[in-house]
């Protein structure tokens, strides 16, 4: 059972998506604001046109406001060290990324309110080689983590062991 209580809710305006002549939306390449397909290739592509545009001048990478999904299987492959992710195998040096800009200049990636979903082994931003850029109005998640966090509560006085505590919304088992 469940009870939602508004107090002091007040609709606010939409603000309007930004429009001129540097800004590239995402939809006009065929993003998929539903969830239902991999946007992967048409952020490509957007990004594509906004490097083609004078590195001088700024520019707007804009999402209509919806669920874009990442699939690591359809993002752009890069060897890239990234702390923590390579260690000693050599097999972990080239990395999916879902959205990848590369020697660019004054770039705003505005997500309208999107939420961005990732799935698989994905580094989910990278600006390599850029300046000037801005990531902003928008959030993330990843569809099924990896990596499981988890907070250490204290040390079992006298042993080699821990008391830990997982949140609630992980879905995982302990054996052994």
């Amino acid at each position: 059972l469940a009870a939602v209580l508004l107090v002091g809710f007040i609709p606010t305006a939409v603000a309007a998506p930004p429009s001129g002549p540097n800004v590239i939306n995402v939809a006009d390449y065929n993003a998929d604001s539903t969830g239902m397909q991999d946007a992967c290739e048409a952020v490509k592509n957007a990004l594509a046109a906004a490097k083609n545009l004078p590195a001088s001048e700024n520019k707007t990478i804009y999402f209509p406001k919806g669920e874009y999904h990442f699939y690591a299987d359809y993002a752009q492959k890069k060897e890239l060290y990234i702390s923590n992710t390579l260690g000693l195998n050599q097999n972990y040096k080239v990395k999916s990324i879902g959205i990848l800009l590369e020697d660019m200049k004054n770039v705003t990636i505005d997500g309208g309110g999107s939420m961005f979903i990732y799935h698989g082994d994905i580094t989910y931003f990278a600006a390599i080689r850029c300046e000037n850029i801005t990531f902003t109005n928008f959030s993330f998640d990843h569809a099924s983590p990896s990596v499981v966090d988890m907070t250490v509560e204290s040390k079992v006085e006298g042993e080699n062991a821990v008391i830990f505590s997982v949140p609630a919304h992980y879905n995982y088992t302990i054996n052994g």
